[in-house]
C-alpha cells in the first residue's frame, strides 16, 4: 500500500512537472514569436534596436536638412533658430545621459557637454552671437556646425551600436568619437566665451 502511494505521488510529480514545462515553452512561444529555436537571425528586441540605432542617425540628418531648406529658402528666424537650439539640447542632452546611465560613457562627459551648453546659451542672449572673424567661423559658421553635427552622430551611434554588438573595438572607437564629440563641443565654445569675458 505504500509502495503503490509513492508511485502514484512520483507519477503525479512527474506529470505536474512535465505540464508546468510544457506551458512554460508555450508561453516563452507566444511572447517570441521572432526568436523560435534560433530559426530568425534577429530577435525583436534586436531588431527594435537596429531600428533605434538607424533613428539616431536620422534625428541628425532630418536636423542637417532642416537647416539647409530654411536657409536656401531664406525662411530662417530668430524664434526658429530659438527653437532649434532648444530641441537640439533636448536630443543631445538625453542622449548624453541615457548613455551615462548605461554605464557606456563617463560621467564627465555629460556634465561638461551640459554646463557649457547653459553657459553659451546665457552668454549669447546677453551678448549676441559672433558675427565674424575666427570666432564666428569657429562657432557658427556651416562648417564647424557640421562638424559638431557629425562627430555627435558618429559617437551616439557608435556607442548605441556597441551596447547591442557587444563588441570590444566598437566601444574603444565610439568612446574616442564621443571623448572627440565633447572636445569640439568646448573648442567652439571657448573662443566664444574668451571674446565676451575680456
Amino acid at each position: 500500500m505504500t509502495n503503490t502511494l509513492k508511485q502514484g505521488t512520483q507519477k503525479g510529480v512527474i506529470r505536474s512537472y512535465n505540464l508546468y514545462k510544457y506551458d512554460r515553452q508555450h508561453y516563452h512561444a507566444r511572447s517570441h514569436p521572432f526568436n523560435l529555436r534560433g530559426d530568425c537571425p534577429l530577435s525583436l528586441n534586436n531588431s527594435l534596436d537596429l531600428v533605434l540605432i538607424a533613428a539616431i542617425a536620422f534625428i541628425f540628418i532630418l536636423d542637417a536638412v532642416d537647416g539647409y531648406i530654411a536657409r536656401k529658402r531664406n525662411e530662417a528666424s530668430d524664434m526658429g533658430a530659438v527653437l532649434d537650439t532648444i530641441a537640439d539640447r533636448i536630443i543631445e542632452n538625453t542622449f548624453w545621459i541615457y548613455f551615462t546611465a548605461s554605464g557606456l560613457i563617463p560621467m564627465w562627459m555629460p556634465i561638461t557637454v551640459m554646463a557649457r551648453g547653459f553657459i553659451s546659451d546665457a552668454l549669447q542672449r546677453t551678448h549676441g552671437y559672433p558675427t565674424h572673424g575666427w570666432t564666428h567661423a569657429l562657432t557658427r559658421s556651416r562648417i564647424s556646425r557640421a562638424i559638431s553635427g557629425i562627430t555627435k552622430m558618429l559617437a551616439f551611434t557608435g556607442i548605441a551600436s556597441a551596447k547591442v554588438f557587444k563588441n570590444p573595438l566598437l566601444e574603444e572607437v565610439s568612446l574616442i568619437l564621443a571623448t572627440l564629440a565633447v572636445g569640439f563641443c568646448l573648442l567652439r565654445g571657448l573662443p566664444f566665451f574668451s571674446s565676451r569675458l575680456r
